[in-house]
């Protein structure tokens, strides 16, 4: 049995009201900072909110900039947010933009520390995150630098899953940029090219023989801004094949097929004398 003294309740009875009016003073800063979140904005309107006017590198930049400053935390939501507007944007072939949405991802922390932290996927979400920017940049022919590398190593360590991924991109992607024997990357990176010659560049890729002749057949225009034209690729074989074709033989157009050449879509059709005659007549097109 406890046994209480007496006077002990009036005792806490006579407690001053100071005690209570500090304890609903802290009760009231604490709600008041309960309400503050209802300021914060979700992800997407930091990209959406900007008109599709002024969607360019800078705002993208401001937007990541305002993220970094105001949120400690949500660096892996606000990435995959970033990746969905990066070709709205038109920046996707950006080398800036994937450094600075590698650099969201904060330093040091993340880095493994002993010997099971390096053995297993330290911060697997993360690392899968970064490793989906290097996908993103791999993808759209960005190739990587030595700050993108430190990046990484600052995240994520030397050896981590996130850091072989961006150590193979920058041994492999030098190597293979200009391996692609049907196309010549240098004729098309970094120049404002026609659509003729774009369509002269696919028509090269198509037709790989070696005796092929390229044509250009511009039409008269239908309107100021309307100027119509077409490119034919045609081989020694197969203009000798349309020589000896009688003239009632037609030559019928397949439906128009597209090819991508450096992001801009092409438009090509193929003319053939259906089971007549072996050799196919490409007219290709924008």
């Amino acid at each position: 049995m406890i046994s209480v003294p007496r006077g002990f309740g009036r005792l806490l009875l006579d407690v001053p009201h100071r005690v209570f009016e500090c304890s609903s003073s802290l009760a009231s800063s604490a709600k008041e900072s309960r309400r503050e979140p209802s300021s914060l904005v979700h992800i997407d309107q930091h990209f959406q909110s900007v008109p599709k006017v002024e969607r360019n590198k800078d705002t993208f930049l401001a937007a990541i900039a305002a993220f970094k400053e105001k949120k400690p935390r949500g660096h892996v939501e606000f990435i995959n947010t970033a990746l969905k507007y990066i070709k709205e944007y038109g920046i996707h072939k950006d080398l800036d933009i994937y450094k600075a949405l590698l650099d969201v991802f904060p330093k040091g922390k993340m880095i493994p520390q002993n010997t099971f932290q390096r053995i297993f996927l330290h911060y697997p979400v993360q690392q899968n995150c970064c490793v989906k920017v290097l996908d993103e940049m791999e993808w759209n022919g960005v190739q990587p630098d030595k700050e993108i590398h430190d990046i990484v190593v600052n995240a994520f360590g030397d050896w981590n899953f996130a850091t072989k991924k961006v150590k193979r991109m920058l041994y492999w992607m030098p190597k293979l940029k200009y391996s692609n024997k049907y196309l010549d990357r240098r004729d098309v990176e970094g120049k404002s090219l026609s659509p003729p010659e774009l369509a002269g560049i696919a028509l090269k890729m198509m037709s790989r023989d070696p005796g092929t002749e390229l044509s250009l057949t511009r039409l008269a225009p239908k309107g100021p801004h309307d100027q119509p034209w077409f490119a034919i690729a045609q081989s020694l074989t197969q203009k000798n094949l349309i020589r000896g074709l009688h003239e009632d033989v037609e030559v019928r157009c397949s439906s128009v097929f597209r090819l991508f050449l450096a992001g801009i879509s092409n438009s090509f059709f193929v003319g053939n004398t259906g089971g007549n005659v072996s050799g196919i007549i490409h007219l290709p097109g924008l």
